[in-house]
């Protein structure tokens, strides 16, 4: 086991026994891993384990990893259902919905 698939399971065990010890279903709970600072490759790493949604301080390293991401991801027909969500106080969700969308669009009209 990698370290980022052992770190993933521990984390996925405490949100579940969290959950149980709280009466709630752990399928109910969405871990949102903070991608920021890392690389394109690691969201990937993490996306093969299972992990989908992701957070970014800045909209320029979320359209840049959207852009790499779907670049280099032939063996998945060119594209990966991640979800990418703003974490930084100044930037707002739509800000970066915005730009992604813009950039899936322009991917799809490639």
């Amino acid at each position: 086991m990698s370290a980022l698939q052992n770190n993933l399971h521990a984390i996925k065990e405490r949100i579940h026994q969290a959950a149980v010890a709280c009466g709630r279903s752990a399928q109910d709970i969405k871990l949102l891993a903070v991608s920021k600072t890392f690389p394109a490759e690691d969201v990937r790493d993490a996306y093969d384990l299972g992990q989908t949604c992701f957070g970014e301080n800045y909209v320029q390293e979320g359209v840049a990893k959207v852009l790499e991401l779907k670049i280099c991801a032939p063996a998945l027909s060119g594209t990966l259902s991640v979800r990418f969500k703003a974490i930084n106080r100044k930037m707002s969700q739509k800000t970066l919905t915005g730009f992604i969308a813009s950039i899936e669009s322009k991917l799809r009209n490639a």
